[in-house]
């Protein structure tokens, strides 16, 4: 049996996660990429989406960034009972910034106010930023 065979979905998603800190976007994108393909139900899928998501910001292709961040998005809002500690709370937070992020960058108002809202049903608040940072950005034209 091959590697690939014997770890699957985890092996590629911690191979993808080492490139990502290495600043290798391109690599970790398609390694999160196969991790998803092979395991698509997995129990964190909502996190690879989010990291995926976050490649595709870094290498400029933001459709695909704002179609990661949003599957990310629909699974975190079903699964609300993930946010079971504070370090799956900040993780939500994280996903929900970079989301509301992209619906900025795509002029698409309505549809932040509808995510401020559930935000707040899941016990996030992420209009009373206690840090003072955001992580929004601005599409180049």
């Amino acid at each position: 049996m091959s590697i690939i065979g014997r770890f699957g979905a985890p092996f590629f998603f911690g191979l993808a996660s080492s490139k990502y800190v290495q600043g290798k976007y391109r690599k970790a994108a398609r390694l999160y990429e196969k991790a998803i393909l092979l395991d698509p139900q997995g129990d964190n899928m909502e996190y690879s989406y989010l990291c995926l998501g976050r490649c595709y910001k870094e290498i400029g292709r933001f459709q695909d960034a704002f179609t990661n961040f949003s599957k990310a998005y629909e699974m975190y809002i079903k699964k609300k009972s993930i946010i079971e500690n504070d370090f799956k709370k900040k993780e939500v937070k994280e996903m929900l910034l970079a989301y509301i992020s992209m619906l900025k960058s795509f002029g698409k108002a309505e549809e932040v106010n509808k995510v401020v809202s559930e935000s707040k049903k899941i016990g996030i608040d992420i209009d009373n930023e206690e840090d003072g940072r955001t992580s929004y950005f601005i599409l180049p034209k």
